[in-house]
């Protein structure tokens, strides 16, 4: 089962370091998200990283730079009506998008390498973004061919959690909260036991 990680979306101390270190333990795509970020700090956490990790990040931020860099592909927000015939120009490139209902997901799913759907279980990092899938609906969403290998789960996943995901027919995992915590060696080894129950269902 796939395993995406999404940057904290605030700057954080050593953070290059510690992307780094999650890439070399073993995170094959980072969807690096700062929406509050301007273009030179961007730029600067961008050149800190070894260019031989590019082809693991999907950028959500700053477009302009995406024909400068070989990055693994592009998260676009579908409500700001962003070009995507366009961004499918540069390539062999992933395209994201987040969902947040079944029939969003039925609308744009063909449009997109992968699409997240969320809040799957309470959020960790937003604490007033709460679930709003049921087991019970999740389950019919699968079953009906809504939730498959194209949709990646969002919201609230934890390694204790991590298995209903595969149990309701998700393609992987988005995680924020679970891998960002106080400390470093914490966001690495929390990493590293989520990568662990992912593995089972590859």
């Amino acid at each position: 089962m796939r395993l995406i990680v999404f940057s904290h979306p605030d700057s954080v101390k050593n953070e290059a370091d510690i992307l780094i270190s999650l890439f070399e333990n073993g995170l094959k795509i980072l969807h690096l998200r700062k929406p509050n970020m301007d273009l030179e700090n961007y730029l600067k956490l961008i050149n800190n990283i070894p260019s031989e990790f590019y082809n693991r990040i999907v950028i959500h931020n700053h477009y302009e730079i995406m024909e400068n860099f070989n990055f693994a592909g592009f998260h676009v927000n579908i409500s700001k009506h962003i070009n995507i015939l366009r961004l499918r120009e540069i390539g062999n490139k992933i395209l994201s998008c987040s969902c947040h209902s079944f029939d969003e997901v039925v609308m744009n799913k063909n449009l997109f390498t992968y699409i997240f759907l969320s809040p799957i279980f309470n959020s960790i990092s937003k604490g007033e973004y709460n679930s709003k899938f049921t087991e019970e609906a999740l389950l019919k969403a699968k079953n009906e061919g809504i939730i498959d290998q194209k949709v990646i789960a969002l919201g609230g996943i934890k390694s204790d959690n991590l298995e209903k995901i595969y149990k309701y027919g998700f393609g992987g995992a988005a995680v924020l909260g679970a891998i960002w915590q106080t400390t470093a060696s914490n966001t690495i080894n929390n990493f590293k036991k989520l990568k662990e129950k992912s593995n089972r269902h590859e």
